[in-house]
């Protein structure tokens, strides 16, 4: 058979026209190839120049932090003790390098175990020490008991020949107590549970201390019914007309403080603050956690100083908690006037070997108190701290390295 032109040529064209059509579908999944290609690599492209963005600005964030920070004597520690310091710290300079922390010494309290969260005030040439102590028992709902002890101290911070006692709070679970004279009247304020129905609380109370049979003479709760569980408020004494009264700090971010004109009623009398701004300034980078309550404030050198706590994560999710010193006015509506730049950190801060019901993962310096002394014709403070929630520890600062080191604000 054979075939003439045409239907040669129609043969060769509908072959052409197969072949044409396959390396359009050809053409048209390539293109669609390299669309996905380049689109998925913009996006990736994009998604990472944000996070690479996102480091920067976060990392821009936090040498504005630093460069607002005073830094006498700073330097890079890997480790504090035996202990790797987190990021959080390592630019933060030890006391003893800036002058401000002259020495450290540890309280031990006879036949207890693990003492720790005191309060400290001067007594009869000494120190009266409060603290608290817990006690593990078997038939505690809440695995153990707690309660504040009380220990002589002579001029040296050594317990004395008296044998600590138990202040009879009428609780078996009361904590962390804050001592604060008023006029000639010694109060305790601290923290105890509630129970409404099936649901347990804490709130602060308030105590007159019958020294010499160790108890309250009554004790009054504070409740706000704000919170469920209130902790670390800060007492003070201030003269008010000529009448010494006690004072209470609730909150020192936006700051909040509340008088009692009568310790044996809950009559708390809130001040307040002629403008709402004033309360933003208080310098504290969030990266060292939000400031909260710590030792009873004392008026020193015209004006309130106290210290307070906060606390953060490190990189493994563990808490570090740490201190630092604040100022405020001293008349009413007690602004706060001066912060420490960074946390104060100290050698052997940490140190205590957790014990009895302390967290093994906490890292904890938690002030409670301090009082005014002289040391080698120095003008000193002793800040009597808990550490690690099993132990006491005093740290002896230099007061006007301390003033002199505070941001005013």
């Amino acid at each position: 058979m054979v075939l003439n032109t045409e239907a040669v040529a129609a043969i060769q064209r509908k072959f052409g026209e197969k072949r044409a059509e396959k390396s359009k579908i050809g053409l048209l999944i390539l293109t669609l190839a390299l669309t996905v290609v380049v689109f998925i690599t913009t996006a990736l492209f994009v998604y990472y120049g944000m996070q690479v963005r996102n480091l920067k600005r976060k990392a821009r964030a936090i040498e504005r932090v630093f460069a607002n920070i005073e830094k006498p004597g700073a330097e890079f520690r890997p480790l504090i003790g035996k202990l790797t310091i987190p990021a959080q710290l390592q630019t933060t300079p030890m006391g003893e390098k800036t002058g401000l922390v002259l020495g450290t010494k540890t309280i031990e309290v006879r036949n207890v175990v693990a003492p720790y969260n005191p309060s400290m005030i001067e007594h009869e040439g000494g120190y009266l020490l409060f603290f608290r102590y817990d006690i593990l028992k078997q038939d505690c709902p809440h695995d153990f008991y707690t309660s504040i002890g009380c220990c002589w101290l002579d001029a040296n911070f050594e317990q004395t020949e008296k044998e600590f006692t138990t202040i009879e709070t009428g609780s078996r679970f009361s904590e962390d107590p804050r001592i604060v004279r008023v006029g000639s009247d010694l109060y305790l304020v601290f923290n105890d549970l509630q129970k409404e129905g099936s649901s347990h609380y804490r709130t602060m109370h308030v105590g007159k201390l019958n020294l010499k049979e160790s108890k309250l003479e009554f004790s009054t709760d504070l409740d706000l019914a704000i919170k469920p569980v209130e902790k670390n408020w800060v007492p003070f004494e201030h003269v008010k007309n000529g009448k010494p009264e006690l004072y209470i700090e609730y909150y020192l971010n936006p700051q909040k403080v509340m008088r009692l004109p009568n310790p044996e009623e809950n009559g708390l009398v809130h001040l307040r603050l002629p403008s709402l701004s004033t309360t933003h300034k208080i310098f504290w980078p969030h990266l060292w956690g939000q400031p909260r309550g710590g030792a009873t404030a004392r008026f020193v050198d015209g004006q309130y100083l106290s210290f307070f706590h906060s606390f953060f994560n490190d990189s493994n999710g563990f808490p570090w908690y740490v201190m630092a010193a604040y100022t405020f006015e001293k008349e009413e509506p007690f602004r706060v006037t001066g912060i420490s730049h960074y946390p104060i950190l100290f050698e052997g801060i940490y140190s205590s070997p957790h014990m009895n019901t302390a967290d093994p993962k906490k890292r904890v310096i938690f002030p409670g108190s301090f009082t005014e002394g002289t040391q080698e014709g120095k003008e000193v403070l002793y800040v009597c701290c808990g550490e690690n929630d099993c132990s006491i520890k005093l740290i002896i600062m230099d007061k006007q390295v301390l003033f002199k080191s505070l941001k005013k604000l």
